[in-house]
């Protein structure tokens, strides 16, 4: 194990029971909440996508692009180098970080309301649209309001009242977003949306982590924190700017259907990560927390590892088949021509759920420059290949380029595994896939042998599918001879336990930290 995990000092056994408790509480309240999040989202995406044209979300998707654009300045990851430090921050510290933040926003928002003409004009936007990104770009002040709030609540991994904000914020946005979608305001739907579900994150806030400000500045506590902050940031950035392909070289090129189809793309592949995806945030808090104890953080990651491939790959084997089907019958055929895309998607997925937990553990041991080169190394590469490959595959261009970038993720997990002695292949990764692939051959198999009862009729994908995932799920357990089981059973545990503090079993802190 390296030394840069070594360096910590032991935590107090007290303390560790303490965190081992918060963990516990945190997996509930994650797994509460991306469910409940997740199913508001997919039934207004299902609403919007029969509404919105796909018009509608390119423009909202360049809109987006122009105001973040200049909000990159907006924030140097100094709240979250407040997260990382070992001590708790003074009131003046949050104070100075505040006001840095509010300061940065407000250059932000100055220039979003100089430039909007301009970048609107360069879209061929009408006065409508060029009026939407002055307005969105009230978003950055209102996220400072957010920001310390919610980082107080992450110190203290009160995550429970954090999923009650999420939640409410989500609510808010999806039915909101709903509401103007029926009153035909098109891209304006998304962005309305948004400020209502800031706003209510805000007002909870001001209840659950109240914050107020002092008049007071210290620039040399901005100073300290821009070391961790603009690398964790500086990655922030890279991965914006690979992002920006879609509203820019495919936005001029191809115009704002094609983002829209990018966008939607996009955005549909993601739900093969909606289970994985929350636990990032619950990951780094908690690893900043135990980063002195080297052998509980090698098998948290291991086990947050296998279990995050385990998830991604299943729902893509199983989709993979009937992605056409799936976008026909659920959002209608004027979204077919993303299906590529969306496959595409779904590999790429697999890799960057598998690498979630290991960007979160090289934040939290100060390795901020791993996943800051692994950004660098996709951005540059997508931003060669993609004026190669748009003239002549289309949007498709962009599933290959973003399947080649899984290149990069390798060579990270590589180099990480330097620093920490980890096992990805063999403990985490083979059997899963092995059994992805078989799941995945079996059902195209019986597409191509059965394809009536499998193409007209909603019965044969909720017989198929349900029970891919089943032989999926089955097949990987027998390959890692029960653990799966084992794991799930102690994690089921966790969720019913009332765990207090000190009283955790120290044996399952692993399993039910990283499940």
């Amino acid at each position: 194990m390296t030394a840069v995990l070594e360096q910590s000092a032991p935590a107090a056994p007290k303390q560790q029971s303490g965190v081992i408790s918060q963990a516990h509480q945190g997996i509930k309240a994650v797994v509460t909440r991306q469910i409940v999040t997740k199913v508001m989202g997919l039934l207004s995406t299902l609403v919007l996508a029969r509404l919105l044209s796909p018009k509608d979300f390119g423009v909202y998707a360049i809109v987006c692009f122009s105001v973040a654009l200049f909000g990159l300045i907006a924030d140097a990851g100094l709240a979250v180098a407040l997260l990382r430090q070992p001590t708790e921050p003074t009131r003046e510290e949050e104070s100075s970080i505040f006001w840095c933040q509010l300061l940065l926003a407000v250059i932000h928002c100055s220039l979003v309301q100089t430039f909007a003409e301009p970048v609107g004009n360069l879209y061929h936007f009408s006065s409508s649209s060029i009026l939407l990104i002055r307005l969105l770009s009230i978003g950055s002040l209102l996220a400072v309001l957010i920001s310390i709030p919610m980082i107080k609540l992450e110190r203290r991994l009160d995550f429970g009242a954090q999923a009650k904000i999420e939640m409410m914020q989500s609510f808010a946005y999806n039915s909101s977003a709903i509401v103007f979608a029926l009153l035909h305001l098109g891209a304006w739907t998304f962005a309305l949306a948004s400020l209502v579900g800031q706003v209510i994150a805000i007002v909870m806030l001001a209840f659950v982590s109240p914050f107020v400000p002092k008049f007071c500045f210290d620039i040399e506590v901005c100073r300290l924190k821009l070391g961790f902050g603009l690398k964790f940031q500086g990655t922030n950035i890279l991965g914006f700017l690979k992002e920006t392909i879609n509203p820019v070289f495919v936005g001029l090129v191809s115009g704002a259907t094609a983002v829209g189809f990018v966008n939607f793309a996009g955005t549909t592949a993601a739900y093969s990560l909606l289970v994985t995806t929350p636990f990032a945030r619950l990951y780094f808090p908690i690893f900043c927390r135990v980063q002195h104890e080297p052998e509980v953080v090698a098998k948290v990651v291991e086990t947050a590892v296998r279990w995050n491939f385990l998830i991604v790959a299943g729902f893509a084997a199983v989709a993979l088949p009937f992605t056409d089907l799936l976008i026909l019958k659920i959002f209608g055929a004027k979204w077919l021509p993303s299906v590529i895309l969306i496959d595409c998607l779904l590999v790429t997925n697999m890799v960057t759920g598998l690498a979630y937990p290991l960007t979160m553990l090289s934040n939290a041991v100060n390795r901020a420059d791993l996943p800051l080169k692994l950004s660098l190394g996709t951005s540059i590469f997508s931003w060669l290949m993609l004026p190669l490959l748009l003239p002549s595959m289309g949007i498709n261009g962009l599933g290959l380029i973003s399947i080649l970038n899984t290149v990069f993720t390798v060579i990270f997990v590589h180099c990480l595994k330097k620093d920490i002695q980890l096992q990805i292949w063999k403990n985490c990764v083979k059997e899963a896939f092995i059994a992805a692939v078989a799941t995945t051959t079996l059902l195209a198999l019986i597409r191509l042998l059965f394809p009536q009862p499998v193409s007209y009729g909603w019965l044969g994908l909720f017989v198929l599918l349900p029970s891919g995932l089943c032989c999926y799920y089955a097949l990987t357990n027998k390959l890692l001879k029960g653990l799966l089981q084992t794991e799930a059973k102690t994690f089921l545990a966790s969720l019913k336990a009332k765990t207090s503090a000190g009283a955790a079993p120290a044996t399952s802190t692993a399993e039910t930290t990283a499940t």
